[in-house]
């Protein structure tokens, strides 16, 4: 039997079974996509990533994924 070794975790999957991406970010208020993220750093990566590519980012919802990213 093949086991995981070390701290590896499995990455946060969308609903479709596959990790997260940009597309599964929903789109909405600030605590739309916090609720999303849970606290999860993949998932506040990709959401950092969709946030960040707007013309307009939120300043708010940008601080709060990178404290969440480590960043």
């Amino acid at each position: 039997m093949i086991g995981l070794q070390g701290s590896a975790t499995a990455p946060v999957l969308g609903s479709d079974l596959q990790p997260a991406t940009g597309t599964d970010v929903p789109t909405g208020t600030i605590s739309d996509v916090l609720s999303w993220v849970d606290g999860d750093p993949v998932r506040a990566q990709a959401a950092l990533d969709v946030e960040q590519a707007k013309s307009s980012p939120r300043v708010t919802l940008v601080e709060q994924l990178q404290s969440l990213v480590g960043g």
